[in-house]
């Protein structure tokens, strides 16, 4: 019953049509038919007004009294899934008789008349409906003949967002995951219309772009999405290059390195056959990390330094930090502390002047990480306590447990490598009796 409010906006009149529907149905049968719910809700008691006997007469008799520049507002705005804001509006909503202009009178006006629901996300007003008034305004965009239109112009919106901010998503992440997390809804939405109408190439870029959306908030979904996209249909070689990339890097945050190559492989060619320096020292340098994931060091090692001879001489900051990352984990699983170090020392310096907040966050766990294995906690402690801090508090995603429990199966796996050296000198250092009494 709760679900069934819930899912009626807490509206009086829709309760109480659905408390009619208990003579013949089940709550649960009213519930999974909630998604035609002008349909179902109908029949009200004969003593109430003629608007008041179904609920689709009772908004119809609301819907009426708008302007028509609110009308058509109203309707247009059912294609997006989720919250939008005033520039959203604009872009997706003004066309015909409605200019972008016109858009954010025409907002207040249904703000006003409880139509929409105002939120303040961030310092930016965005705005919702009730579902049961998108559904209402889904069928008026139906009535009106628009819905393909207005659909096909928001999927077009929400692309050209996505590709022109994709190469600099990671230099203002912060900004950048502010806006994918109050739009996400509606990216969600186009690529499922890419899905259902088969149009893998747009679908890959999109989900291509969103890169580092999945991987600081939704893995598990990225991977799903690529997936489906990159089973089919042609796409600009460099889209399906990075898409590649991005498929590759989320299995190794999932510490499935086995997942990982076959991806990682397929960008590798993608950015030799395109020419592209900056995708193939990326994915070199990703799958030296899964090589040494799964334990074969001499794979590793050829990928890493063919990953450096790909950044030699680039301008590109991030091929370059992505170089220096792989060299860090190569030092780890290598037993080279001092070669942990350099690589994180100079990873930390050049993240910081590009603004890379998630390389800086990798770096200094590096660093923390090798001063821990050394012994040397003093050191340690201020290194992982920034990471986690600029983990937790600027990212605001759980991050930190991720990238440990990768660490520490990684950590594993290497431990068990015959001849480690790492794994053999942490063993002396604490097979080493203590001067210091155990604590309790």
């Amino acid at each position: 019953m709760a679900d069934v409010c819930r899912r009626l906006d807490g509206l009086p009149l829709a309760i109480e049509l659905a408390a009619v529907r208990t003579r013949v149905l089940t709550v649960e049968q009213i519930r999974d038919r909630l998604t035609d719910r002008f349909a179902l809700l109908t029949g009200g008691g004969r003593a109430a007004l003629p608007r008041h006997q179904t609920l689709r007469t009772t908004i119809e008799w609301s819907h009426d009294l708008l302007s028509d520049g609110e009308r058509t507002v109203l309707r247009r705005l059912s294609v997006f899934a989720g919250r939008f804001s005033l520039d959203d509006v604009e872009s997706v909503c003004a066309s015909g008789e409605i200019s972008a202009a016109q858009a954010l009178d025409l907002l207040g006006g249904l703000v006003d008349k409880s139509l929409l629901i105002k939120e303040d996300t961030h310092s930016v007003a965005c705005y919702r409906f009730h579902e049961t008034m998108r559904e209402f305004a889904c069928l008026k965009l139906k009535e009106a003949g628009e819905e393909s239109d207005v659909e096909q112009r928001c999927a077009d919106y929400y692309r050209s967002r996505c590709l022109r901010s994709s190469l600099e998503s990671r230099y203002r992440i912060l900004d950048w995951l502010e806006w994918a997390d109050l739009e996400i809804d509606n990216i969600r939405a186009v690529l499922r219309r890419y899905l259902t109408h088969g149009d893998m190439a747009r679908g890959t870029e999109v989900s291509a772009a969103l890169g580092w959306y999945w991987i600081t908030r939704a893995t598990t979904e990225g991977i799903r999405w690529l997936d489906e996209f990159l089973g089919g249909g042609d796409c600009h070689p460099d889209w399906r290059g990075w898409a590649y990339f991005i498929r590759g890097f989320l299995a190794v945050l999932k510490a499935d390195p086995a997942d990982a190559r076959p991806a990682l492989r397929a960008a590798v060619a993608a950015g030799r056959q395109a020419d592209r320096p900056e995708l193939l020292s990326e994915a070199l340098a990703m799958a030296s990390v899964a090589e040494n994931m799964v334990g074969d060091g001499a794979a590793a090692r050829r990928l890493l330094d063919e990953a450096q001879a790909a950044v030699a001489g680039l301008d590109y900051p991030p091929g370059t930090i992505s170089v220096l990352q792989a060299t860090a984990l190569n030092g780890f699983f290598e037993g080279d502390l001092r070669a942990v170090r350099s690589a994180a020392s100079q990873g930390v310096r050049l993240a910081r002047e590009a603004g890379n907040h998630y390389a800086l966050e990798m770096m200094q766990l590096n660093l923390g990480s090798a001063a821990l294995l050394a012994g040397d906690l003093a050191a340690s402690r201020p290194l992982l306590e920034e990471a986690v801090r600029r983990n937790f508090s600027v990212l605001r995603t759980p991050l930190g447990p991720k990238l440990a429990r990768t660490s520490c199966r990684s950590w594993l796996r290497c431990s068990r490598r015959p001849g480690n050296r790492l794994s053999q000198r942490w063993g002396q250092r604490n097979s080493r009796p203590s001067s210091k009494p155990e604590s309790a």
